[in-house]
């Protein structure tokens, strides 16, 4: 198999690199790590034209969860190099909340996280969010993922609700109110969108309410471009993330069409 990889891309460091992930070698540190190096060193090329094709072709994988082990793997190359004494995280869900962080904030939370842990206990993931959203700034008990918030929830949350507000103005309240309700979108991820000049907004509506996807995550497979290996369910996110909704590709010598139907 990895004989066969190195024929085709005469890349030696490649093929270590994917045996790591493959084998899930000692911690999920060390694909996070791999995943690292492909991407950074464009190690994909020649035969993937982006770094998500990659991930979805090659391993099967959701780049978004790519990317969540590669923030891992940075935050605990930075715990490595702190003193932070002999405990360290031993899963993706321990060292998550961590990314949202500056790398020393990150250390004083995992710090903090292993002396306020049972004794004789590891600290869980939870813990360490609540420590994370207490430094950010974010109430503990604010709902994520699916839940959402209730409008009352909304009333007292001033940046959240200023989000939303102007959400509305692009989205109309009837998609505003499926985020506000729950689409998977977290508090930071809505402020995020709510970020986005109006224009970019309107490109990105489709992709997030489709496929609750955050505006990051939208906006990067707006910038991809297809090629001789994307599925019709690509070809109908490009289409959705145009404007007129109607997108148009070459492929294998053949023109491919993708228009929305009115709804």
């Amino acid at each position: 198999m990895f004989d066969d990889l190195t024929d085709k891309t005469g890349d030696k460091k490649l093929v270590e690199l994917e045996k790591i992930i493959e084998e899930g070698l000692r911690t999920f540190t060390d694909v996070g790590s791999a995943l690292l190096q492909i991407r950074d060193g464009k190690l994909y090329h020649p035969q993937y034209s982006s770094f998500e094709e990659y991930c979805r072709e090659r391993w099967d994988m959701e780049h978004s969860h790519a990317y969540r082990l590669m923030d891992s793997a940075k935050v605990m190359a930075n715990l490595k190099t702190s003193p932070i004494g002999e405990v360290l995280p031993t899963n993706e869900s321990q060292t998550r909340p961590l990314t949202s962080l500056p790398p020393q904030q990150q250390v004083a939370a995992w710090k903090e996280a292993t002396t306020t842990a049972p004794e004789g206990k590891a600290p869980t993931g939870g813990l360490v969010q609540k420590i994370v959203n207490r430094i950010l700034g974010t109430p503990s008990k604010t709902k994520l993922r699916t839940s959402g918030w209730t409008v009352d929830e909304v009333k007292k949350d001033e940046p959240l609700l200023a989000a939303l507000t102007a959400i509305a103005k692009v989205f109309g309240n009837e998609d505003t109110k499926g985020i506000r309700k729950g689409i998977g979108l977290t508090k930071p991820d809505i402020i995020e969108l709510a970020k986005l000049p109006a224009e970019k907004m309107r490109l990105v509506q489709d992709l997030v309410m489709a496929n609750h996807w955050t505006a990051k995550h939208a906006l990067k497979f707006i910038e991809d471009k297809p090629d001789e290996d994307s599925k019709i369910k690509d070809l109908k996110n490009w289409c959705l993330g145009t404007k007129n909704k109607v997108f148009t590709t070459e492929q294998g010598g053949f023109t491919v069409i993708c228009k929305a139907n009115s709804k």
